[in-house]
């Protein structure tokens, strides 16, 4: 269900991803491990948003991919070993990894 323009629920959700783009530029250059800490409760809070204006969660996923494109972060282009793969790779992983769980913890 789109969200107008005009509608609270659409600041909320622009508000979000802002707070959203702004941590993982942030956790761009950690370690894979600090991203929990530094960026999973914006990912959360873009999450929830969402959920709440009814965007199912192949829609959700689809926002958390291009936010985190736009904030520097790749996927992998080919199957490797797990330790051949960027932090970007591997930051992308765990942020769409943390929004399913998200979406589906508290969906129930």
């Amino acid at each position: 269900m789109p969200i107008s323009p005009q509608d609270p629920a659409s600041t909320a959700q622009a508000a979000a991803e802002a707070g959203l783009l702004q941590e993982l530029r942030n956790a761009h250059e950690s370690h894979i491990v600090e991203l929990r800490e530094r960026a999973c409760a914006a990912i959360e809070d873009y999450v929830d948003v969402l959920r709440t204006a009814g965007e199912p969660a192949e829609r959700v996923v689809m926002a958390i991919k291009d936010v985190a494109r736009r904030a520097g972060l790749t996927a992998a282009t080919e199957v490797r070993t797990a330790s051949t793969y960027t932090v970007q790779e591997l930051l992308l992983e765990e942020v769409v990894s943390c929004a399913i769980r998200r979406y589906f913890h508290d969906a129930r």
